[in-house]
């Protein structure tokens, strides 16, 4: 039996190191498109994408068999969910992965401007500190 063909768009290579033992990935990226689209589309039944790549209804009507769209991002910007619905299709994404990060990243910009982190360094890399202290008022 034939394995399931899928369509990795972009630079994903962890996440097709986990789908290469169970699937037949093919991955393309950029111009690529559109020459795996020609010669595997009526084949691929699911697409796995970062998000990078537009998937409208152009695209999905060069996928015949498609079942199955896996966004390795937190929404659906690049997909035509309405297209995706029309066609019953199971598109998928990663809800909430980065909030964690997000949350990080807000607490490390409030404090590196309360505390001038940016301002300091400049300062310490210009050779400021050699003149005096950094203004900390």
């Amino acid at each position: 039996m034939a394995r399931v063909k899928v369509l990795s768009l972009g630079e994903m290579a962890d996440v097709e190191r986990q789908l290469e033992p169970s699937f037949d990935v093919l991955r393309v990226t950029g111009p690529g498109i559109e020459g795996a689209l020609a010669a595997h589309g009526p084949a691929i039944r699911a697409v796995a994408t970062r998000g990078r790549d537009r998937i409208g209804e152009e695209m999905l009507a060069r996928l015949p068999a498609l079942e199955m769209i896996a966004n390795y991002g937190v929404g659906y910007d690049s997909i035509d969910v309405e297209a995706a619905r029309r066609r019953g299709l199971v598109v998928t994404n990663t809800p909430e992965v980065l909030n964690d990060e997000v949350a990080d990243l807000a607490m490390a910009l409030l404090l590196a401007t309360v505390r001038q982190i940016p301002q300091a360094d400049r300062f310490v890399r210009s050779g400021g500190w050699l003149q005096g202290n950094f203004p900390l008022g």
